[in-house]
C-alpha cells in the first residue's frame, strides 16, 4: 500500500509540474505556494488513511500469532 501511495503521489507530482518561469515573480511565487499547499494537504490525507489501510494486515498478523 505504501509503495502504491508513493507511486500515485510521484505521478501526481510529475504530471503537474510546471516551471512557471513565464510568470512574473510575484505570480510565480503565489502559484508555487498554492501547489505546495495542495501537495501538503494531499500528503496529510495519505497519512491519515495509512493506518486504516494497514489495519486488515495487522489483524491478520495478530490472528496468525495468536491463532
Amino acid at each position: 500500500m505504501m509503495f502504491l501511495s508513493f507511486c500515485t503521489l510521484s505521478l501526481k507530482l510529475g504530471s503537474s509540474l510546471t516551471d512557471c518561469s513565464h510568470l512574473p515573480p510575484e505570480q510565480r511565487r503565489k502559484k508555487l505556494l498554492a501547489r505546495i499547499k495542495n501537495l501538503n494537504q494531499e500528503i496529510q490525507r495519505e497519512r491519515e488513511q495509512r493506518p486504516h489501510d494497514l489495519l486488515p494486515f495487522l489483524l491478520w498478523i495478530i490472528q496468525m500469532v495468536l491463532g
